[in-house]
């Protein structure tokens, strides 16, 4: 008889292991601040945040989108039909996740009309992801460059919404200054 009830322990300790483990997958890959991997996946996840503002006539334009390496990052911006001078850009960053097959939410900033920005995450160990991006659309900026970091740099810039990816691992620090180069100076 002891066999049996420890036999059933056994089963007991293995079916809620398999419980909590079923239950952090859940969260951590399928959770509030998780999508698909592709682009209508990130539009929906987008749509989705701003329909929890509340704000009834709301709306978003995806502007870009970019993979690289295990990041992904849709550009947008958010408006109303109901008062054309609102509106205000922004870009959410994701990480691949679950082999490759789930997007987690790791980061936002925003971005105004005329303006490229810089951004990313830098762990202890090297490891760094980037993202240049903005608007373009004046055609002001011909290309930029990072002095303390050679590998993110792009000349020839169209004129058009810029969302540029960089994976820069083994360096010591994130990059810290965005230099542009200007129509008027070329």
């Amino acid at each position: 008889m002891g066999k049996k009830k420890r036999r059933w322990l056994w089963v007991l300790v293995a079916v809620l292991l398999v419980w909590a483990s079923a239950g952090y997958i859940r969260a951590q890959y399928f959770g509030p601040m998780t999508c698909g991997t592709s682009e209508e996946d990130m539009t929906r996840y987008v749509e989705q945040s701003v329909e929890e503002k509340g704000v009834y006539d709301l709306k978003i334009a995806v502007r870009k989108t970019a993979r690289k390496g295990r990041m992904q990052a849709i550009l947008y911006e958010e408006y109303r039909d109901s008062d054309p001078d609102w509106q205000y850009g922004y870009v959410i960053f994701f990480e691949r996740q679950l082999f490759g097959l789930r997007l987690r939410h790791v980061g936002m900033n925003s971005w105004k009309e005329g303006e490229l920005y810089r951004s990313g995450s830098w762990h202890i160990g090297g490891r760094c992801d980037m993202a240049v991006y903005g608007d373009n659309r004046n055609g002001r900026a011909t290309g930029y460059y990072m002095a303390d970091a050679p590998g993110v740099r792009r000349e020839d810039l169209e004129s058009d919404y810029i969302l540029d990816l960089y994976i820069l691992d083994g360096i010591d620090h994130l990059p810290d200054e965005l230099r542009q180069m200007d129509a008027e100076r070329s």
